[in-house]
């Protein structure tokens, strides 16, 4: 399956993908998109289950990296820098396991390939709380949603809901369900066949406790060509909080000189 991209920039120049987390899309990162886009062929996708993408039967970081391998390969794209947040970047150390030659160099932003601590349950349980048969507006949703994740987090999953064309329905951007469903995968540790050797960036946020200085230590054990940088008071959604400082750092990265 060939998932939803959106592609800006020139062809002639190197490819950049980017991948989102969970319960995101490439609509979320379309200011980022436009930034890179003047430097790189950039390729923003939803991943399974999110955005335009179709669902999936099973959610897992395999099927979820060939996915973006078979995209890639559609869009005749043989080698391209990937950038990926939380979820995203578990995909895309998947892909760097399985296809290192795709991988010119990897991104993660806020995420390592260890098993993840469980941290959405109040989510589901607030989005599930939504009757989606009886809204007549996203005003209506806000009222349940709220309460149970505050304004921010509210706002953000306002965004992904979804009216038909015909007026008469609403969904959300996400598959739900099948999420929900496979929580446990999207979770789950993405198993190394071996050391990464693709030159990797780990950029965590200061005020995010998703990869601990603990890590560090192993990250060097993992990724053989690796580097780290904490951006400070930015939290798991570092690109949201701190754009300008995470742009500034993913080009640098790329742009290194001899870090290939």
């Amino acid at each position: 399956m060939n998932l939803a991209t959106s592609i800006s920039g020139n062809p002639e120049t190197p490819a950049l993908v980017i991948l989102h987390g969970l319960f995101g899309s490439k609509a979320n990162w379309a200011s980022h998109q436009d930034y890179f886009s003047q430097s790189f062929y950039v390729i923003s996708m939803d991943l399974p289950g999110h955005g335009e993408s179709e669902t999936f039967s099973e959610y897992s970081y395999s099927s979820m990296a060939s996915a973006v391998c078979s995209t890639l390969k559609e869009l005749s794209i043989n080698s391209a820098y990937v950038l990926g947040h939380s979820m995203g970047a578990k995909v895309a150390i998947q892909l760097a396991n399985t296809h290192p030659n795709i991988v010119n160099k990897l991104i993660l932003l806020d995420m390592t390939p260890l098993e993840s601590e469980s941290r959405h349950n109040e989510v589901f349980d607030a989005l599930k709380s939504v009757n989606l048969n009886q809204l007549s507006s996203r005003s209506d949703a806000k009222k349940t949603l709220i309460p149970a994740l505050g304004p921010i987090m509210s706002g953000f999953f306002l965004k992904s809901l979804i009216q038909s064309s015909n007026n008469q329905s609403w969904d959300w951007a996400f598959d739900l369900n099948g999420l929900f469903r496979d929580y446990a995968n999207i979770l789950s540790e993405v198993i190394l066949t071996n050391p990464i050797t693709v030159p990797t960036l780990l950029c965590r946020g200061g005020a995010s406790d998703y990869v601990p200085d603990t890590y560090l230590t192993k990250f060097q054990d993992q990724f053989s060509n690796g580097l780290f940088t904490t951006i400070p008071d930015a939290g798991h959604w570092i690109h949201m909080e701190k754009p300008t400082q995470v742009r500034t750092i993913v080009q640098s990265f790329i742009n290194v000189p001899g870090f290939d």
